[in-house]
């Protein structure tokens, strides 16, 4: 088997700062969201989309002008949405990549902890023996860097905390 290289791990690193950023804005009280008399906070997806722009103009600083803002907050709206949406089935892709984003998400349910990484590896070389377009390819090897980087980066998290999921759901 030929030895698979994604393209945009270097995303999936930057996605682990950015989900520091934003859990630190979120939690941080520098958000205007408010606690409930039972500790519980409630966050929404427009506090989500506003500290994940947050951080992308933290790293690139004045090159984004406010329409790459507004565009911002379509895309991360959207991608947040598709995935709420996708336990539904209805994803704005392809069948072949439908199949690929599926099997991610199974993997997510059902695939100890332990295995995961390997797991989301494989689906990596699948989609690129698939023989689709590398734009099609494209759009799922950033959903798998994403995938992997954020295994890594919960395990961290839950290590550093003392305990360990075995399961993620949302």
């Amino acid at each position: 088997m030929a030895i698979i290289a994604n393209p945009y791990q270097y995303l999936g690193d930057q996605h682990q700062a950015g989900l520091d950023y934003v859990i630190q804005i979120l939690s941080g009280g520098s958000s205007s969201s408010s606690s409930s008399s039972s500790g519980s906070t409630s966050i929404t997806i427009d506090q989500i989309v506003q500290a994940t722009v947050a951080y992308i103009d933290s790293v690139y600083g004045s090159s984004l002008t406010s329409v790459s803002n507004l565009e911002l907050n379509i895309i991360i709206t959207d991608a947040v949405v598709n995935y709420v949406n996708s336990k539904a089935g209805a994803l704005p892709y392809n069948s072949q990549q439908k199949f690929f984003i599926f099997q991610l998400l199974e993997g997510i349910q059902d695939v100890p902890t332990y295995g995961l990484q390997s797991y989301i590896e494989d689906i990596e070389d699948n989609i690129v023996q698939s023989g689709m377009t590398s734009t099609f390819q494209n759009q799922l090897l950033m959903a798998t860097a994403i995938g992997g980087s954020d295994f890594t980066y919960w395990k961290g998290i839950s290590a550093k905390q003392g305990y360990y999921y075995s399961r993620v759901s949302l």
